[in-house]
């Protein structure tokens, strides 16, 4: 009786993690490297079900190296493929970086170019601990690209810097106004001027780990209030979201935070951020380039 109790306990254990490869199906489970999901928002929707019907408030989604492009809108109305983007929800942590052909099982197994292991060898900015200051500095070399684009288009984001205007040039044919969405627990609906239109902390710590974000635009013109979608090409942050070991680059922004945009909270560690720029609205002024933060009065 006490064997047959141990043996319906385990097989009750919670099944917290998804995987994802290109080389994937849409039919398959994401339950194993055996059968991973080819789609990174249906991975993440389906643990999200998981963990709501479970009551649980942590689980993980360890993603191939590859190139993905976002596939559900950020709007209830769906809104145009411009408003798709990858949706983390409270309590979903995406991990990037596995090899494709032999992908490794954790996340802490993730490979470099340099050979080090990835934890390890993002452990201490420093250069004290466990990696010398030229480690640090080559860690964004990744061996295995986990490339979250916001690029729908066949054609490639023209990204060049013009030294006479001082700025960069640039040309999106069809690109997410984000790249990774983390403002999925609704609006402020306060009547408070300095919340409304701003996005509510997640209930649960949510992150983004080792992944390659490039090709968001978040480019509308509008001035008037909080239009989001001219805030944060590359991330849109909110409290309880952490973006981390990341490389934002290529991403822009009418408004503010080019590569990053944080709305009253979020964590941005130990990333990279790289040819973003926001280039402002008429005479408007553009602010943040690489990331801008807020803070609301609640």
């Amino acid at each position: 009786m006490l064997v047959w109790a141990c043996v319906c306990a385990y097989a009750q254990a919670p099944d917290t993690i998804r995987y994802v490869s290109t080389t994937g199906s849409y039919n398959n489970d994401g339950l194993s490297w055996d059968h991973p999901k080819n789609r990174l928002q249906d991975a993440i929707n389906d643990l999200r079900d998981y963990l709501l019907i479970h009551g649980l408030s942590s689980g993980s989604v360890y993603v191939a190296a590859g190139t993905y492009v976002p596939t559900e809108s950020t709007e209830s109305d769906g809104g145009s493929m411009l408003n798709t983007s990858f949706k983390i929800y409270s309590g979903i942590h995406v991990y990037g970086g596995f090899n494709p052909t032999t992908p490794e099982a954790r996340p802490g197994l993730r490979k470099m170019v340099n050979g080090k292991n990835c934890e390890d060898n993002w452990s201490d900015p420093s250069g004290v601990g466990t990696t010398s200051g030229t480690e640090i500095a080559s860690q964004w070399d990744l061996q295995y690209k986990t490339i979250l684009s916001g690029n729908h288009s066949t054609s490639d984001v023209m990204f060049v810097y013009d030294s006479i205007r001082g700025r960069y040039n640039t040309a999106y044919p069809a690109s997410s106004y984000h790249v990774v969405w983390f403002a999925t627990n609704g609006k402020y609906e306060t009547g408070d001027e300095a919340t409304d239109g701003h996005f509510r902390p997640l209930e649960h710590p949510a992150s983004v780990d080792g992944c390659v974000l490039t090709s968001g635009n978040a480019a509308t013109r509008a001035t008037s209030g909080h239009e989001h979608t001219a805030y944060g090409g590359g991330a849109y942050l909110v409290g309880n979201a952490t973006l981390k070991n990341c490389i934002v680059e290529r991403c822009n922004a009418s408004l503010r935070g080019g590569g990053v945009y944080l709305d009253g909270g979020g964590i941005v560690e130990f990333c990279k951020i790289m040819r973003c720029q926001a280039t402002g609205v008429g005479v408007v002024q553009g602010y943040g380039g690489g990331h801008v933060s807020t803070t609301m009065v609640r």
